[in-house]
C-alpha cells in the first residue's frame, strides 16, 4: 500500500473516516492519503491527519523499514521514503515522525475517542442503549442505565470473551 502525507492544496476532498463524519478536509490542513486501486480507477483516498488510525500507522511504517528487517518498537525508520515528506514544514515533519514512532497521532489532533487512539484498540460493536436510542430522559433513580451509557467502549471490548 502506498501512503502520502501532505498539506491539502484545496478544500475539495472529504475524509474517508467516519470518526469526523466524513467532513471536508480544509485547504492548508495536514492530510494523509492511501493509494487505492479499483477495477476501473486509481486514486488517493484522503483522511484528516487526526483520523489516521494506529493500525494505519503500523501499515504506513512498513515501507519505511529497511528490507529484510522486522519492525520493532524504537526502530529507526527512513522518513524520506514517506511520499510528501520533504514538502512538509519542520513542525509538520515532527508531528508525523513522532506519530510514526509512538504508533498514534497526538491526542490533541485525534478526532475521535482518545481510548481508540492506541495500537490494538478496537471500537466496541453493538447497539446503543435503548435510552440513548429513543432519546429518553434519564431519571436520577436510573443509575444502572447511566453506568452503562458512560462505560468506555474499549473497556467493554476487553471484558468480553470471544
Amino acid at each position: 500500500m502506498v501512503y502520502r502525507v501532505e498539506v491539502s492544496p484545496n478544500a475539495r476532498s472529504s475524509c474517508k473516516a467516519t470518526t469526523c463524519g466524513k467532513a471536508k478536509i480544509e485547504k492548508g490542513e495536514l492530510r494523509l492519503g492511501t493509494w487505492v486501486k479499483g477495477p476501473t480507477f486509481e486514486s488517493w483516498s484522503w483522511r484528516h491527519w487526526g483520523c489516521f488510525t494506529p493500525q494505519q500507522i503500523v501499515n504506513a511504517r512498513k515501507p519505511l523499514i529497511p528490507v529484510d528487517e522486522e519492525d520493532e518498537e524504537g526502530m529507526e525508520i527512513d522518513m524520506k521514503l514517506f511520499d510528501g515528506w520533504e514538502e512538509l514544514s519542520d513542525e509538520q515533519q515532527d508531528k508525523v515522525r513522532i506519530a510514526l514512532e509512538v504508533g498514534h497521532v497526538d491526542d490533541e489532533d485525534w478526532k475521535g475517542d482518545v481510548a481508540l487512539n492506541r495500537k490494538g484498540a478496537k471500537k466496541a460493536r453493538g447497539k446503543s442503549t435503548p435510552a440513548a436510542k429513543k432519546g429518553k430522559k434519564k431519571d436520577d433513580d436510573d443509575e444502572e442505565e447511566e453506568a452503562v451509557e458512560h462505560v468506555d467502549p474499549a473497556t467493554i471490548h476487553n471484558a468480553v470473551k470471544y
